[in-house]
């Protein structure tokens, strides 16, 4: 999780900042009583991660409804990630690596069980069809050289 706190958007792999993107905008169409799968649905179309999209709209759903520590989310076009996301790329990493146990850990602390085993399912089957559309959630990227060479 602190590997991606506070870094800047730009440094994370495209799956991450697919997934951190979608996130975002889930969120902040439910924020404003619109349908946080909808918001997101033509973005998965066109990235060719169509399938992902009914598990991850039931992880957010999920999340959102589960009682525990609420999580949350910067603005869309905030630069930097915020607390709650770091957290929630941490686990969506953990989910593509398949990491089961340790979302599942980790999910305990922030929802109950019950809960976690639901979003568990949920974040492994997203993990596994964005990894199939190229897109798995690996974390930062390598670091991009800015100086403008070429």
């Amino acid at each position: 999780m602190y590997e991606f706190l506070d870094q800047p958007v730009e440094r994370l792999g495209n799956g991450s900042r697919f997934i951190l993107w979608a996130m975002r905008a889930w969120v902040n169409a439910a924020r404003r009583g619109r349908c946080g799968r909808q918001a997101v649905a033509g973005s998965f179309v066109n990235m060719g991660a169509a399938a992902a999209l009914p598990d991850f709209h039931a992880t957010m759903a999920r999340l959102r409804v589960a009682p525990g520590h609420p999580i949350a989310f910067a603005p869309l076009a905030c630069r930097r990630m915020a607390e709650g996301e770091a957290l929630m790329l941490s686990l969506w990493r953990g989910a593509a690596r398949g990491d089961h146990e340790q979302v599942r850990a980790v999910l305990r602390l922030i929802v109950p069980a019950a809960s976690a085993d639901l979003l568990v399912e949920s974040f492994a089957a997203t993990a596994d069809h964005l990894r199939q559309a190229e897109l798995a959630p690996r974390g930062l990227a390598d670091p991009v050289d800015t100086r403008g060479a070429g």
